[in-house]
């Protein structure tokens, strides 16, 4: 199922309150249905900020079912560390980066069941949620200001490797 390209202010306003008044960042880790957090991926996608919205996404998922694929693909995808740079790399604060290297490769990770932990990511999301936090709220907060019928759109190119990444993520059992 493809993710539509653009969104409206009233879409995100309904989302808002229907959520409970819930922040774009709480919607992103609150585990909520994709009728909620799919709007605000397209809104976060048009402030050029997707990669955010998707690790948070993919990562709320993961700690659900944990599997070494599923770590491994988040880490690769948006962690990263040293001279192996992540496809769509998150900011995240250099000690949450370090300690999210620690879980996912280090020694003790591979004694736990399955060779992963359901923790690989807390310090990350945690990490890059403070970080973002007032940003991502702030920018969200004015779009819920904006005028009736705004819309917010995501570039094409955007699109297309959204859609691509969802699709893998998926396949993996990440179904967000």
């Amino acid at each position: 199922m493809s993710i539509p390209m653009s969104v409206t202010s009233d879409r995100l306003r309904q989302v808002y309150t229907i959520s409970g008044h819930c922040s774009a960042t709480d919607i992103l880790t609150g585990g909520m249905s994709r009728g909620f957090w799919e709007p605000v991926l397209i809104w976060n996608a048009s402030q050029f900020q997707e990669e955010n919205g998707l690790f948070f996404l993919a990562a709320t998922k993961y700690r659900q079912a944990p599997t070494k694929a599923k770590m491994d693909y988040i880490y690769r995808h948006f962690v990263g560390h040293g001279k192996t740079l992540a496809d769509r790399a998150i900011n995240l604060p250099s000690a949450a980066r370090e300690r999210t290297f620690e879980l996912v490769t280090g020694a003790q990770t591979k004694h736990f069941h399955g060779g992963c932990r359901r923790d690989a990511f807390d310090e990350a999301m945690s990490g890059l949620k403070g970080y973002l936090m007032s940003d991502i709220n702030q920018r969200f907060g004015q779009a819920l200001k904006s005028p009736e019928g705004t819309t917010y759109k995501m570039l094409a190119g955007q699109h297309i490797k959204l859609n691509k990444e969802l699709g893998e993520m998926a396949r993996l059992g990440l179904d967000l």
